[in-house]
């Protein structure tokens, strides 16, 4: 079994620099606890479960993992869970105390954790998806994101939710262009 590598993408750079110059609020500070739960619950579980991690990158679309293997069977289903549940009993875990930056690190937790769980891909609700329901899975996957685009697209123009219209563009163009 080898080292992980740590990667970053010129976009993954791109992006993290932005949001940190952008980021006034500390906001991006108060998200990387969660993401970094999130992902320590997927690559716990694919260790558990006996595959072995590549590389762990920040790239356009976040951390990704790169390890060996078809996720399939109970062992894929848990370590595909496995971020979004890691992310909800740390969410749960950061209302405890009576803290500011953990009360909003713990929100944005559950936050993510409920958005990963979209059954669309690629996110983690997606994959969950592909692994029950197959090749019928990309069907539905696409469906969805179409579905969800034309809420958010409907929802920027009457509330100007703008980001909402970005990350619904995101997962329709993800989803035409991948599957």
């Amino acid at each position: 079994m080898g080292r992980v590598k740590w990667l970053i993408t010129p976009a993954g750079a791109l992006l993290l620099s932005i949001g940190i110059f952008l980021d006034e609020s500390n906001l991006l500070l108060m998200l990387v606890p969660a993401v970094l739960i999130h992902e320590c619950g997927h690559i716990l579980f694919l260790k558990l479960f006996g595959y072995e991690i590549r590389s762990v990158g920040i790239g356009a679309f976040g951390l990704e993992i790169d390890y060996t293997g078809y996720l399939e069977g109970l062992g894929g289903f848990a370590s595909i869970a496995a971020g979004p549940l890691f992310g909800l009993i740390y969410g749960a875990c950061c209302q405890i105390p009576s803290k500011e930056f953990w009360n909003i690190s713990g929100g944005m937790s559950i936050a993510l954790s409920l958005f990963n769980l979209l059954p669309v891909i690629p996110l983690d609700g997606g994959r969950l998806l592909m692994l029950i329901a197959g090749e019928r899975g990309k069907c539905i996957s696409r469906g969805i994101s179409m579905a969800i685009f034309a809420i958010a697209a409907i929802l920027s123009v009457a509330k100007g939710w703008i980001s909402l219209l970005i990350m619904a563009s995101w997962l329709l163009i993800y989803n035409l262009r991948n599957i």
